[in-house]
């Protein structure tokens, strides 16, 4: 995914799905990153997120769209 890796994608319910939860569930926010772009949170002072390459992708004050980008995922 990110490193320079060929743009993943999404569909435009599951960036809905990301949008919402990370409003109102934020574990459930970081279940769905994951799996529907690979992007890992690791915990910190504040969370890091890391692409499946294991590339740093943004921290928790990043928006969805920050991260999105960052990580090369296109939602479709």
């Amino acid at each position: 995914m990110g490193g320079g890796n060929a743009m993943a994608q999404i569909t435009k319910e599951q960036y809905r799905e990301l949008k919402n939860a990370k409003l109102c569930d934020y574990e459930e926010f970081l279940c769905l990153l994951k799996k529907y772009t690979g992007i890992e949170a690791r915990p910190c002072s504040s969370y890091q997120f890391f692409d499946a390459a294991g590339d740093y992708v943004g921290n928790s004050s990043h928006d969805v769209d920050r991260l999105l980008e960052v990580a090369y995922v296109e939602v479709k």
